[in-house]
């Protein structure tokens, strides 16, 4: 389950850093952003809490 964390964390990791290339690090407010890159915030935003009640719940029971 650990190769997992481990996994996901990665490919978000790198799917953010792909967004904010495309967006020139800079133009983060969504009024700045095409439908397209907000579109993918959004999906990194739905990543980022998946991973992380995955990892709650994942905690929870192995403690």
């Amino acid at each position: 389950m650990i190769i997992f964390f481990v996994i996901a964390s990665i490919w978000v990791v790198l799917d953010s850093a792909w967004l904010f290339d495309k967006i020139d690090w800079k133009n983060t407010a969504p009024s700045e952003m095409t439908a397209s890159q907000y579109v993918h915030l959004t999906r990194l935003h739905w990543e980022c809490l998946v991973l992380f009640s995955a990892a709650m719940i994942w905690s929870t029971f192995i403690v």
